[in-house]
C-alpha cells in the first residue's frame, strides 16, 4: 500500500495556510444534505451495546434509504430520499414496537432490514417496508431462541434472506453466541446457526455478511476479551467462511489476545479475498503495542483462507490527525472506495479515495469535501450505488448538541465508468442458479479462448470469433462485437425443472443484421431462430418438413441498445419471447426440457453482420419458491398472478408486467413521442406525445427518462388537447412522473397531443438522445373502459440544432490494409488530433460550420518495418529497368532519399538501415499520405507534379465522411510491414525452405580459428539477410574470410561495427536468381579464442533481421543449425587423461583423448628427472627399471602441460 502520511500531511499544511490546491479530483457531489432534524443518522454516530448501526443503504433507484432519530421529541423515522426530497418517511418507534433497524437489504419486492424490536428488552427480528409508501409488510419478532439481537442482512440464500446476529443479549458479554438465520420472505425461520452447532464458530456478534464467488458468505463480528493495550473489556475481530450449506470453512480472530480490532466493514475481492477495515487502540492491529494517541485505522487485506497478506495500523490522534478511515465498497471501476474524515482543531473536511485491489492508492484520485474549521467528523460512510454514483453520508461534530447533525451526499455518476449504469446482477433474488457475462473482466480482443468453457465457437473454426471491444457497452465498458463470420454459443446446458429466464442486450445500426438460435432439448435442432434487420425482427420455428415458417415480427430500435428476454415455463410446455418488455411470441406444445445454448452469429450470405451483445444473463427460480398469499396483482400478457413475488417466480421481471387485475381484453391503447425534435443549446426543445386508440380512458400514469443526461434535462411538461388535471413530478434532471386523470372517460383522435415534454439542451452533440417512457418510478398503467390496462408506448428523440458536422475517413494501405495508430491532425479554425481505430477509422466531429479545415495524417515510427532485401531486389530491377515497379504508391515509398527520383542512393540508404548501420532514414519520415481521391497524372512517374499529402475544405457546409488516405510505408515496395495489431497476412509465404549452417570449434584459449557458414537448398535466391550473434568474452573477431565469389560478396555485405559486443549483420542481394550446391560456404569466421567456457554461435535477428526470397517473390521458410564454441580450461584438458593401471607393476599406458602427446617425463619425489620419452602415440611405457615409489608424471600435450602421480609397485 503506497503510504497516505506524505499526502495528507502537505494538505493539512496548505489548508493551514489558506492556500487552495486540488488533488486529482474526478467525483464531484450532485447535493449535499445537512439534516438538521436528526440527531443520530443510522450507520454514522449511533452504537449500541458495542455494535455500530449500518442503516442506510443507496437503493437501485438512486435514493438514499436511512434511519434516523429526531432531534427534538422521541420519534424515529426510516426515510426514503431523493436528493433534498422526502419521497416518504416511516415512524419506527410507535408503541407496541420500538424498532431500532441495525442494517437495510433491497430486495426487489421491498425493503428489509433487522433490528431491535422491543421497547424495553431487546429482541432482535426482522421486518419488510413496501417501496412505494413505506408501509410495513411484514414484522416478526424472533422469539424461539433466547434473546436475539440482529444486526447483519445481506442478500438471499436459494430464494431466501440470510440475517445474522447474537443470542443471550443482556446475559453478560462473554455468554453471546454468534448466530446466522435463514427466513423466507415473510420472516419465517427456516435454518438457525449459532456458535454451539457452527463447529469452529467461536464468535460473541455477527456485525456483517458478505457473499463470495463461490457460492459462500464471509461473516464478520467480533468476540469479547479481557484488557487489551490497556484498554479493559475490548473485543478482537472475528472472521470466518461459511460455504454454500452454511458449514464453518475456516474462522480466524485478528487480535490474538495482545491488541482490540473492532469491525467496521469487510470486501470481497472477485478472487475471494478480503479487504477489511477496522478500529484499534494497538499500534498493530493484529499484535500488541499500545497507541498512545488514542483510537487509530487498522486496514488489512486477507486471503481467500483468512490468512493477512497486508496488515497496516494507521495511527490517529483524537486531537489532530490526518487521515481516519471509516468504510469501505466497491467502486464501479472495479476498484475499492475507501471514506473517512481528516484534518486537526484548526479544521477538517471529509475524504473520498480509490485504492486497488491490491491495497495501492490511486493516484489523483484522493478527494476532499466540504471543508471547514470549527467542527471534527466523527464517521463518515459510502454506498456504491447502481447508477456508478455514491451515497456518502456523516455525523459533524461541533461540540454542543443543539449545533451538531448529521448529513447525507450524492455525487454524481463516476466519470471513471461511463455514463450508463450497469444493472446487470448475477445474484438475483429469486434465482437459485444463474450464469451471467458483462465481458467488462475480460480481455480486449478474440473472445476464444478467454471465454471459454462459458462461450465458445460453434464449430471450432477461429473464423468465427466474436471480439471483446469498448467501442460499445450497455454497462461497464466492453460488449461483444459480432461480424459476418462471427459464431458464437452462450453455452448453459441444464435440465429446466422450474420457470428460467434467459435474457440479453443487444445494438444494431440500420441497414445492418444479425442472428440467434435457441438450442433446447436436441443440440443439433434449433428450437427457435431469430433474425434481426435494419430495426426489423423475425421469429422463424422448423416445421414437419424442416422448412422455417415465419411465426411472429417486431420492430426493434435502431443504434439503440435493445432488450431479448426469452422465458421457459416447463409447466406450460412454452417458451416466450420478449423484446424491450414487449411480449413477441409463445411457442406451444413444446416441452422444453433442457436448454443446450444459444447460439448468436452473423445472418449467413450477408455481408451487413454486425451487432454488439452485452450482459448476457440466465437463471432459474427457485423450487418451491416462497411467496405471502398476500393479493396484490399483476398481469403479464392477460395473465394475472395475485403478486409480484409470485410473477417474479415465473421468471418475469418488473418491467414485463402491470400492476392490477387482468382486464377481459388486451388494449391497443398507445403513447407515441415525437421523434428529431431539436433545438440550440440552452433553449428548449418542445416534444410531443401523441396517442393511438385512446378510447374511453379516464386516466394514465407512467415515467419519463432521458436516457442521457448530459445532453438535456427535462424542466416542464405541458399538458396539450386533453381535458382533465394533469400532475407531474421533476424526480431529478432526467426522470419526471406524470399522473393525469379525469371524471368521464375521454376519447382522442389518432395522433392528437396529450402532453408535451419541455427539455432544454445542455450540450452540442451529434445524432438524437432518446427520451422514452418507463415503469419506474411511477408505474405505467392507464384506465380504459372501467378495467386496468398496460398501454404500449413508444420512444421518442431530441437532438441540438447547430451547423456543426463531421469529417471522418480511414487511412489505408494501397492494397486496403487498415493502418491504426496513425496520428491525424486537424488544422484552421479548430485544432485537434485523432488516432485511426484498428480498422483505421478517424473522426472529428461537431466541427462548426462555413469554417476552413485541414486533415493531415502523420506516423514516424519504427522506420525499419517491413523492410528487407526482398526491397532492395526489386528496386534494383526498377533502377535497371528489369521489372518496374507497378504503382505510383511503391515508386514513392521506393524514393528514401527524398530526391524526386528512384536511384541507387535509396538503395543504399535502405541497405544501411537493413544493417542497422542507420536507425532511420536521414531525410524522410517513416510514413507518407496521399489521398485516396488523387489521381496522379504519370502513374510511372509520381513526382513530375507534386502529390497532396493533405485534405482542406473550405467554408465546410456538410458532413465529410470519406475523407480517406493511402499510407505509403517509406522504403517497403512488397508491402511487408505489419501494421500495429493487424496480423501479417500481406507477406506471401512459400513452402519452400533454405537452411544455413553454422561451424563448431573446440580451441584453447588465445588461438585463432574459423567458423564457417554454409548454406543448403539455395536455391534460385535473390536476396537474403540475417545476423550471426556469438560471446565476445570467449571469442574476438579477427576477419572476414572466403567471401563467396559467385554472390559477389565484400565487405560492403556486412555491418562489422558491432562486433565488439558479439553480433554481426549481413545483407545480400542480386539483380538475378543464385543456385549453389549444398553446403557452399558463404564465408567464413575468423577469431581469437578468449577465456574459457562454452557458448553456442547463432544465427538471429540482431541486429538484422532473418529473411530471404526467391525468384518468385516469396519469402522463404528459414531453418538454422547453430553452432557451438569451447574453450576448455587446464581441468578440462587434466581431466580427459588418464593413467593406468595406477599403482603399476613396471608397464603404464597413457590415454589421451583427443589430445595429442608431444612428451612425458618420469620425476622421483626429490624432482630428478628419471626417464623421458618423445613423440609418444598410444603406446606402453616401460618403467620397471625403477625403483618403488611415488612418481610425477609430466605430460606435454598440443594443448597445455600438467603433471599426474603414479606409484610403483614391484
Amino acid at each position: 500500500m503506497k503510504s497516505p502520511f506524505t499526502i495528507c500531511t502537505l494538505l493539512f499544511v496548505l489548508m493551514s495556510l489558506n492556500i487552495s490546491t486540488a488533488v486529482g479530483q474526478n467525483i464531484s457531489l450532485s447535493y449535499e444534505k445537512n439534516l438538521t432534524d436528526i440527531e443520530y443518522l443510522g450507520g454514522t454516530y449511533d452504537v449500541i451495546g458495542g455494535q455500530p448501526r449500518e442503516a442506510i443503504i443507496h437503493t437501485s433507484s438512486g435514493y438514499s434509504l436511512y434511519y434516523g432519530e429526531e432531534k427534538t421529541g422521541l420519534d424515529n423515522f426510516i426515510k426514503l430520499r431523493n436528493n433534498n426530497t422526502i419521497i416518504w418517511q416511516t415512524q419506527v418507534d410507535n408503541y407496541p414496537d420500538n424498532i431500532t433497524p441495525y442494517q437495510f437489504y433491497e430486495h426487489e419486492s421491498g425493503y428489509f432490514f433487522v433490528g431491535d424490536f422491543a421497547l424495553s428488552s431487546q429482541t432482535g427480528g426482522i421486518a419488510k417496508l413496501n417501496k412505494t409508501t413505506g408501509s410495513f409488510e411484514v414484522k416478526r419478532k424472533f422469539t424461539d431462541i433466547s434473546n436475539p439481537g440482529t444486526f447483519a442482512i445481506n442478500g438471499t440464500h436459494g430464494g431466501n434472506i440470510i440475517v445474522g446476529g447474537s443470542t443471550d443479549i443482556g446475559s453478560g458479554s462473554s455468554n453471546r453466541k454468534a448466530m446466522i438465520r435463514v427466513v423466507n420472505l415473510l420472516g419465517d425461520a427456516l435454518a438457525t446457526r449459532t456458535s454451539n452447532n457452527l463447529g469452529g464458530l467461536w464468535g460473541n456478534v455477527v456485525s456483517q455478511i458478505e457473499k463470495t464467488n463461490d457460492s459462500g458468505y464471509i461473516i464478520s463480528g467480533f468476540v469479547y476479551e479481557n484488557t487489551i493495550c490497556g484498554e479493559p473489556n475490548n473485543t478482537s475481530w472475528w472472521i470466518c467462511k461459511l460455504n454454500s450449506n452454511l458449514e464453518v470453512v475456516w474462522s480466524q480472530k485478528y487480535g490474538n489476545g495482545n491488541g482490540t480490532v473492532s469491525p467496521n466493514k469487510i470486501k470481497v475481492l472477485p478472487n475471494n479475498e478480503i479487504v477489511a477495515i477496522g478500529t484499534t487502540y494497538c499500534t498493530n492491529g493484529n499484535g500488541g503495542g499500545i497507541n498512545n494517541m488514542g483510537e487509530g485505522t487498522w486496514l488489512a487485506k486477507l486471503n481467500a483462507s483468512g490468512g493477512i497478506i497486508f496488515n497496516e495500523f494507521i495511527g490517529v490522534n483524537m486531537i489532530d490527525y490526518t487521515k481516519a478511515y471509516s468504510d469501505i465498497d466497491h467502486s464501479c471501476d472495479q476498484n475499492l472506495l475507501l471514506a473517512g474524515s481528516s484534518g486537526s482543531l484548526l479544521g477538517s473536511s471529509y475524504f473520498v479515495e480509490k485504492f486497488d485491489y491490491n491495497l495501492n492508492l490511486i493516484e489523483g484520485s484522493t478527494v476532499y469535501f466540504d471543508p471547514v474549521t470549527n467542527y471534527n467528523y466523527q464517521k463518515i460512510g459510502i454506498r456504491s450505488g447502481t447508477d456508478k454514483s455514491y451515497l456518502l453520508f456523516g455525523y459533524k461534530d461541533f461540540g454542543t448538541s443543539n449545533n451538531s447533525y448529521s448529513f447525507v451526499a450524492k455525487t454524481l455518476p463516476d466519470p471513471a465508468c461511463g455514463s450508463n449504469p450497469n444493472p446487470l446482477l448475477c445474484e438475483l433474488n429469486l434465482g437459485h442458479y444463474s450464469i451471467c457475462e458483462d465481458f467488462d473482466k475480460l480481455q480486449v480482443g478474440n473472445i476464444d479462448p478467454q471465454g471459454s468453457p462459458k462461450l465458445t465457437l460453434f464449430s471450432g473454426s477461429a473464423t468465427q470469433n466474436a471480439l471483446v471491444t469498448t467501442e460499445k457497452s450497455n454497462s461497464g465498458t466492453k460488449s461483444l462485437k459480432f461480424t459476418n463470420t462471427s459464431d458464437i454459443d452462450f453455452n448453459i446446458d441444464r435440465a429446466i425443472e422450474s420457470p428460467s429466464r434467459l435474457e440479453w442486450m443487444t445494438y444494431m445500426d440500420g441497414n445492418k443484421t444479425g442472428s440467434w438460435g435457441l438450442e433446447t432439448n436436441d443440440p443439433s435442432y434449433y428450437s427457435m431462430i431469430t433474425r434481426l434487420d435494419n430495426g426489423n425482427g423475425t421469429v422463424l420455428i422448423f416445421n414437419t418438413s424442416n422448412q422455417l415458417d415465419t411465426k411472429a415480427t417486431f420492430t426493434f430500435p435502431k443504434g439503440q441498445w435493445f432488450k431479448t428476454a426469452l422465458i421457459f415455463d416447463p409447466n406450460a410446455q412454452t417458451i416466450e419471447v420478449w423484446i424491450n418488455n414487449q411480449f413477441i411470441y409463445s411457442r406451444p406444445n413444446y416441452v422444453s426440457a433442457k436448454v443446450t445454448d444459444l447460439n448468436i452469429y452473423g445472418t449467413p450470405n450477408l455481408s451487413n453482420n454486425l451487432f454488439y451483445i452485452d450482459d448476457l444473463l440466465y437463471y432459474e427460480t427457485k423450487i418451491p419458491c416462497l411467496c405471502s398469499e398476500e393479493f396484490d396483482p399483476v398481469c403479464i400478457n392477460g395473465q394475472e398472478y395475485s403478486n409480484k413475488c409470485k410473477a417474479a417466480c415465473g421468471g418475469y421481471s418488473q418491467a414485463e408486467w402491470s400492476v392490477g387485475p387482468c382486464g377481459s381484453t388486451a388494449t391497443s391503447l398507445t403513447f407515441d413521442i415525437d421523434d428529431n425534435l431539436c433545438a440550440s443549446v440552452g433553449t428548449t426543445a418542445k416534444i410531443p406525445i401523441r396517442v393511438k386508440d385512446f378510447i374511453n380512458v379516464s386516466s394514465f400514469q407512467y415515467s419519463l427518462k432521458l436516457n442521457e443526461s448530459s445532453k438535456g434535462e427535462i424542466v416542464s411538461l405541458e399538458k396539450g388537447n386533453l381535458a382533465g388535471e394533469l400532475n407531474y413530478g421533476l424526480i431529478s434532471p432526467s426522470v419526471a412522473t406524470v399522473v393525469w386523470d379525469n371524471l368521464s372517460p375521454v376519447s382522442l383522435s389518432d395522433g392528437d397531443i396529450v402532453l408535451y415534454v419541455n427539455v432544454k439542451i445542455k450540450t452540442n452533440f451529434a445524432g438524437n438522445s432518446v427520451i422514452e417512457i418507463t415503469n419506474t418510478p411511477s408505474e405505467l398503467s392507464a384506465q380504459q373502459n372501467q378495467i386496468t390496462v398496460i398501454p404500449q408506448v413508444m420512444p421518442g428523440s431530441f437532438c441540438a440544432r447547430n451547423n456543426t458536422f463531421s469529417i471522418c475517413g480511414k487511412v489505408l494501405r494501397e492494397d486496403n490494409v487498415p493502418l491504426p495508430n496513425v496520428e491525424v491532425k486537424l488544422s484552421g479554425f479548430k485544432t485537434a488530433t485523432a488516432t485511426t481505430n484498428e480498422n483505421g477509422l478517424y473522426c472529428f466531429d461537431l466541427l462548426e460550420g462555413n469554417q476552413n479545415y485541414t486533415i493531415t495524417p502523420f506516423k514516424n515510427t519504427d522506420h525499419k518495418n517491413g523492410i528487407n532485401g526482398g526491397d532492395v531486389t526489386a528496386i534494383r530491377k526498377h533502377i535497371l529497368a528489369l521489372e518496374k515497379l507497378n504503382s505510383p504508391y511503391k515508386i514513392i515509398a521506393a524514393d528514401v532519399n527524398k530526391s524526386s527520383t528512384v536511384n541507387s542512393g535509396d538503395v543504399t540508404e535502405i541497405r544501411k538501415l537493413i544493417l542497422a548501420l542507420i536507425n532511420q532514414f536521414s531525410s524522410n519520415t517513416s510514413w507518407l499520405f496521399v489521398p485516396k481521391t488523387h489521381s496522379f497524372s504519370n502513374p510511372q512517374n509520381p513526382f513530375n507534379s507534386s502529390f497532396p499529402t493533405s485534405i482542406s475544405f473550405n467554408s465546410l457546409n456538410t458532413d465529410q465522411m470519406t475523407t480517406d488516405f493511402v499510407g505509403i510505408k517509406i522504403g517497403d515496395v512488397n508491402l511487408t510491414n505489419t501494421p500495429s495489431n493487424i496480423q501479417e497476412s500481406t507477406e506471401s509465404r512459400s513452402l519452400n525452405e533454405i537452411t544455413i549452417i553454422l561451424g563448431s570449434a573446440t580451441v584453447s584459449s588465445n588461438q585463432q580459428f574459423d567458423i564457417p557458414i554454409s548454406v543448403r537448398q539455395f536455391n534460385d535466391i535473390l536476396n537474403g539477410q540475417f545476423s550471426i550473434n556469438w560471446n565476445p568474452n570467449l571469442a574476438q573477431f579477427v576477419s572476414l574470410q572466403n567471401l563467396n565469389s559467385t554472390l559477389g560478396l565484400t565487405s560492403d555485405n556486412f555491418n562489422q561495427t558491432l562486433t565488439g559486443q558479439g553480433k554481426l549483420g549481413f545483407l545480400w542481394d542480386s539483380p538475378s536468381p543464385v543456385n549453389l550446391p549444398d553446403n557452399t560456404i558463404l564465408f567464413t569466421l575468423r577469431f581469437n579464442s578468449n577465456g574459457n567456457g562454452m557458448s553456442t554461435i547463432t544465427i538471429n535477428e540482431d541486429p538484422v533481421q532473418m529473411y530471404f526470397e526467391n525468384v518468385d517473390n516469396q519469402s522463404l521458410q528459414i531453418n538454422v543449425i547453430n553452432g557451438n564454441l569451447t574453450v576448455p580450461t587446464l581441468e578440462n584438458y587434466s581431466s580427459s587423461i588418464n593413467i593406468y593401471p595406477n599403482p603399476s607393476s613396471g608397464q603404464i599406458y597413457i590415454d589421451a583423448g583427443s589430445q595429442i602427446i608431444q612428451s612425458v617425463a618420469i620425476f622421483d619425489t626429490r624432482g630428478n628427472r628419471m626417464k623421458y620419452f618423445e613423440h609418444y602415440i598410444n603406446g606402453t611405457l616401460n618403467i620397471s627399471d625403477l625403483n618403488s615409489g611415488v612418481y610425477s608424471v609430466q605430460i606435454q600435450s598440443d594443448h597445455a602441460t600438467f603433471s599426474k602421480k603414479i606409484v610403483l609397485i614391484k
